[in-house]
């Protein structure tokens, strides 16, 4: 009663008290050693778990227990090895098939851990969280007809689940359902009350590809409170309050980035018009940005920063608000959105120098083409990337001139082009890391052809005429 209470050192010198009177009562052993996890006692709990197992090595709770402390611990085959004796103690024991899927999935071993899941699910049948993990890695192996048949059957055994429909929700928005998504987040919100954010983020992203602008931003405005977010910036005490849309006359505002460098490109779009209405705009961003974006926006104040560093040394300002905020006050609606051909601005000289440059490998006439094929989203990357060698045919192509804008190490790629394909790739700059150099490159080809990741964002954003490929959904899936 003691330990459930929360009285913890209470129940700890209750627990001593009974050890002290029968030395082997197991029960007392597995109780405080867990009471020893809880309080980070770690090496103190194994060793309790440990004379528990002496003195019965058949109770499966003390196996289970253990495993749990040697996962903490990251001896994650000790810890496999303690759920297995837990499930051959008891087949049924639920907790202990879950986590040593779970464990499985962490260690990056998706078919053990989809394995597992599928054993649970047998063993466990009336156990929803079986299905819900099995939802989960099909969706991690796009097969998303199986995802939301997992999901719907784990929500037959568990109805209203919220995380399990904000699951749904997910995977039905990635098979081309997006009503069926909205739905499915809606009722997981509604269910899982104001402190669960994780479907109105969700809801939020659809609604923004669906074109509903401001119901989108709104939803994906939780995103840094939401601490399931993968993209959440860490927690900062701003000495400011977030800006919200107020009138910025006679007022200074830092803007900061969020997330990656593809996003502040993207939201750099409104920069200029936050510039126009503030007294004093100052842009933190990645430091690769810096050169780029204090080129193209003279007015402003552009400071190296990445999202969770120090503050850097500033004079004190009125608002602040993450650059990906922005949409939120200043496009929503379409009508928002300016007609103009980029807004980032190449370094001039330099963009003229490549294109001499490139020029000299080509024949006169050909298109400059700048071709990407990868994205590293550690999320999403693998959906939206091709292969080099997807581009073969056109490669051969005289009329065109094809050069490496991928960042990262293409080597082996392009080693395997076959005789007669063009492709070429400057060492002239480091792709990933000068920022600034690739930009004028891009704006001294004719044309780019890539598919969605930093390279499309500063392409267009220079207002290089670019072809962005996307993934086609499955829309046969749900």
């Amino acid at each position: 009663i003691l330990h459930q209470a929360g009285r913890l050192a209470d129940a700890a010198a209750l627990y001593e008290q009974v050890l002290r009177a029968d030395p082997a009562n197991v029960d007392a052993l597995n109780l405080l050693a867990i009471l020893y996890e809880t309080d980070g006692r770690r090496d103190d709990a194994l060793s309790l778990f440990d004379r528990a197992i002496a003195a019965r090595p058949t109770y499966p709770e003390a196996h289970y227990n253990r495993a749990n402390t040697l996962a903490a611990l990251k001896r994650d085959e000790l810890a496999l090895a303690g759920y297995e004796r837990a499930i051959a103690l008891r087949p049924d024991y639920a907790d202990a098939h879950l986590n040593c899927a779970l464990l499985l999935k962490k260690t990056s071993r998706p078919s053990e851990a989809r394995a597992a899941f599928e054993r649970m699910a047998k063993a466990c049948p009336g156990d929803a969280r079986a299905h819900f993990g099995l939802g989960e890695e099909a969706a991690a192996a796009n097969d998303f007809a199986a995802a939301i048949a997992h999901a719907r059957e784990a929500l037959r055994l568990r109805p209203n689940w919220p995380e399990a429909l904000n699951s749904l929700g997910s995977h039905l928005n990635a098979a081309g359902a997006p009503d069926e998504a909205i739905a499915a987040f809606e009722r997981s919100a509604a269910l899982g009350g104001e402190t669960y954010l994780p479907p109105r983020v969700n809801a939020g992203q659809v609604r923004l590809s669906r074109g509903e602008l401001g119901s989108g931003w709104d939803g994906y405005a939780l995103r840094n409170a939401d601490p399931e977010n993968p993209y959440r910036a860490p927690t900062i005490a701003w000495p400011w309050p977030q800006w919200q849309g107020q009138d910025l006359s006679g007022k200074d505002i830092f803007l900061w980035n969020d997330q990656g460098v593809g996003d502040a490109i993207i939201y750099a779009s409104i920069v200029p018009e936050i510039v126009a209405a503030a007294r004093r705009c100052i842009i933190g961003c990645d430091p690769r940005l810096v050169p780029l974006f204090a080129r193209s926006f003279p007015s402003a104040h552009v400071v190296a920063y990445v999202a969770g560093a120090t503050l850097p040394d500033l004079h004190s300002c009125n608002f602040h608000s993450p650059l990906l905020d922005l949409g939120r006050w200043r496009r929503r609606a379409f009508a928002a959105f300016p007609n103009r051909s980029g807004y980032l601005v190449a370094d001039h000289d330099r963009s003229a120098e490549f294109r001499l440059g490139l020029r000299k490998q080509t024949s006169k006439n050909a298109l400059l083409v700048g071709l990407s094929w990868h994205s590293s989203n550690p999320i999403y990357g693998a959906a939206k990337s091709l292969r080099l060698a997807d581009f073969e045919s056109h490669l051969s192509d005289a009329r065109m001139a094809f050069f490496n804008l991928q960042y990262g190490d293409t080597t082996q790629e392009t080693a395997r082009l076959p005789r007669g394909a063009t492709f070429n790739t400057t060492t002239a700059f480091d792709r990933f890391n000068d920022i600034d150099a690739l930009a004028a490159y891009i704006s001294a080809l004719d044309l780019v052809v890539t598919v969605s990741n930093t390279t499309a964002h500063l392409a267009a954003a220079l207002g290089v005429p670019t072809w962005v490929l996307a993934p086609q959904p499955d829309r046969k899936s749900t």
